[in-house]
């Protein structure tokens, strides 16, 4: 699944906000009573989910979807998004912290070695 993908279920999902809610300080999820949903929620709804898609929900957590967005969002804008900004997004204080969220590919690599021997 790309990034994409996600940003429309997301997109789809705001326009089912009332306006109040969609204010920076409030709740992003809902549970059915619309009250927000606390994190034992989520993770419930989480590996519910993995499970009706047959995989292993052991093997995965919320921690791993974090770890996906981050290193997708840098993926696939490398001209878009910087650290600082995954910083601000993930909510890290360190940029320390934000380092560790990311991959350098391959690709990546080649380029760093190969920019050595370019004159």
């Amino acid at each position: 699944m790309s990034f994409c993908y996600f940003k429309t279920i997301f997109q789809n999902y705001k326009e089912t906000l009332l306006k109040q809610q969609k204010h920076y300080s409030e709740p992003i999820f809902y549970n059915q009573k619309n009250k927000p949903l606390n994190p034992r929620g989520l993770h419930k709804i989480f590996k519910e989910i993995l499970e009706r898609a047959g995989l292993p929900a052991h093997r995965f957590s919320l921690i791993h979807l974090r770890h996906t967005f981050a290193t997708l969002l840098l993926q696939e804008n490398k001209d878009k998004v910087d650290l600082r900004t995954l910083q601000e997004l993930l909510g890290h204080e360190s940029l320390a912290t934000t380092s560790m969220y990311t991959h350098i590919d391959f690709e990546q690599k080649k380029k760093a070695i190969n920019s050595f021997f370019i004159s």
